[in-house]
């Protein structure tokens, strides 16, 4: 019976980790802040994450930040949709300067390379663990604004700066907080771009990212509809190595 349970613990884990399993999930609300039209009804996120992620925002508050997540938990098949969406041209696919690219004339390698440059491989990605996700300042934004989640949006200048500086931050107050949070794609590695608005929750995300499996992943896309997907198993190790441990 133990054994029976250790298994199914496993099978669970690795269920979570690539995407196909939500029982680890909790939702969360936020209110509504002046006429902001980006904040979606409900957000899914890990349910450990919820009471930290509730008390970094009103840490935040004190700093006259209003955190708001705007993309959140995303399972395999979503992230499926959305892989084969930039791939086949009907979704836009961004070049460094967030710029659309044209990448119909790119053989299969140079086309997936585009792609991951913003988009996580299916089964990867750190928003299906459910300890990640997408903020933005909802004081900082005119009404009616539109997020886009750019880098300008987030740099000098930009109407998020102030965020970004915020969660740079660091003193004796905030250390209890403020540090279990970090921002995993904040400098240019050379694989994926940076993302000053993706936030992870350190001390439940490391779990999961210590247990990627490159086996399982493979299974995984082998047996899922994704394009290009002959090219994706033979560069499997090096797309792992540069777009997820990089």
């Amino acid at each position: 019976m133990l054994w029976n349970h250790f298994i199914l613990l496993k099978d669970n884990l690795n269920k979570l980790v690539l995407g196909t399993s939500n029982d680890h999930l909790s939702p969360l609300n936020e209110n509504s802040f002046k006429g902001d039209l980006n904040k979606k009804k409900c957000v899914f996120i890990h349910t450990k994450v919820i009471p930290m992620y509730q008390k970094l925002k009103l840490f935040a508050q004190s700093s006259g930040i209003e955190l708001r997540i705007i993309s959140a938990y995303r399972s395999f098949d979503n992230q499926l949709m959305i892989w084969n969406q930039k791939l086949s041209g009907s979704r836009s696919v961004l070049d460094d300067l967030s710029r659309p690219v044209d990448i119909s004339k790119m053989d299969a390698w140079q086309r997936i390379r585009s792609v991951l440059r913003w988009t996580a491989l299916p089964g990867t990605s750190r928003h299906h663990w459910g300890t990640d996700f997408d903020i933005y300042d909802a004081s900082a934004i005119p009404e009616s604004y539109s997020v886009k989640l750019i880098s300008s949006e987030y740099s000098s200048g930009g109407v998020f700066n102030r965020l970004d500086a915020w969660l740079d931050a660091r003193d004796v107050e905030s250390d209890d907080i403020r540090t279990k949070f970090f921002r995993p794609y904040k400098k240019d590695r050379g694989g994926v771009a940076p993302e000053p608005w993706h936030l992870s929750c350190k001390p439940i995300a490391d779990i999961y990212y210590k247990k990627i499996d490159i086996g399982l992943l493979k299974q995984q896309i082998s047996n899922s509809e994704i394009i290009e997907r002959e090219t994706i198993l033979k560069r499997l190790e090096e797309i792992v190595e540069t777009y997820v441990f990089d």
